[in-house]
């Protein structure tokens, strides 16, 4: 079954992620796989909402300043605000290399980041 879902944007027009996620949950999910471009990518990390991260990295090279990078948005002012990988697995898939896991700090649904300041 398909289902459709009206949903307000946020103060940039988009889809507020915030109403996306309580929209789900008003529906009993749990879990979302968010798949997308940087834009997409950038938003989930920006509001602290990625608990598991998947990234998977090409022996390709794209480049050039205006090309579409992995994580868009404006970005961290300082290392300490990164998204910092607990313990990661990584494996080869052909010629590509998957490197996943868990937010650091994150534990039983908890939603702290250890490198965050209050």
């Amino acid at each position: 079954d398909v289902a459709m879902i009206k949903l307000p944007e946020d103060a940039g027009g988009k889809v507020s992620i915030a109403a996306l996620l309580d929209a789900l949950g008003d529906q009993s999910f749990q879990s979302l796989m968010v798949e997308g471009g940087g834009s997409v990518h950038g938003s989930f990390l920006t509001e602290g909402l990625v608990d598991e991260l998947w990234a998977f990295l090409s022996p390709s090279l794209i480049g050039g300043a205006d090309s579409p990078t992995a994580v868009g948005g404006a970005g961290i002012r300082h290392l300490k605000d990164r998204f910092e990988m607990e313990k990661p697995e990584i494996e080869r898939l052909g010629n590509d290399i998957l490197i996943r896991g868990i937010r650091a700090g994150w534990r039983n649904g908890g939603r702290t980041n250890s490198n965050q300041t209050q």
